[in-house]
């Protein structure tokens, strides 16, 4: 797992989560930064915070991870240090809010969401997850689109 940049989390039993895929048309509702083979860096309920990455290692999820292709040394310290300092307890009512305006383009957004807050470290470093929308406002399907090799027929 070290090599793994993000992973991808569907919550299969939830149906918060349900609703979350199906506002974003998303598979994944869910997504996190992997840190190293135990821990990821995941904006939750309670904030952004550090995890144990095996708390998805159940029959109630479905993941998947994959790694950033040509991503440095220095990228991934600096993609790490921005989410490091985004480490903080974070009102539900503001996450909840900026969830909402997500597929309305609002990204004027307080509290980034989980896909939002990768997105928005990553084009730290000039990865953008889609070139038509704001950071704040990319989902997990469109970090999903961007791990899968362009399909030229």
């Amino acid at each position: 797992m070290t090599n793994s940049h993000i992973i991808l989390i569907k919550y299969k039993y939830d149906i918060i989560a349900l609703i979350i895929r199906l506002w974003t048309h998303s598979n994944f509702n869910h997504c996190a930064w992997i840190l190293n083979d135990y821990l990821i860096l995941e904006s939750s309920r309670k904030g952004i915070i550090i995890s144990s990455i095996n708390k998805y290692n159940s029959w109630l999820y479905e993941t998947y991870s994959f790694e950033i292709p040509n991503l440095t040394i220095e990228q991934k310290h600096t993609i790490n240090s921005y989410l490091l300092n985004q480490i903080k307890s974070l009102n539900y009512f503001k996450r909840l809010l900026s969830f909402l305006k997500v597929p309305f383009k609002k990204y004027n957004v307080t509290t980034p969401t989980c896909s939002g807050l990768i997105a928005l470290a990553c084009s730290q470093v000039q990865i953008l997850f889609s070139f038509n929308k704001h950071p704040l406002l990319v989902t997990p399907e469109d970090i999903y689109k961007f791990s899968q090799p362009l399909n030229l027929k």
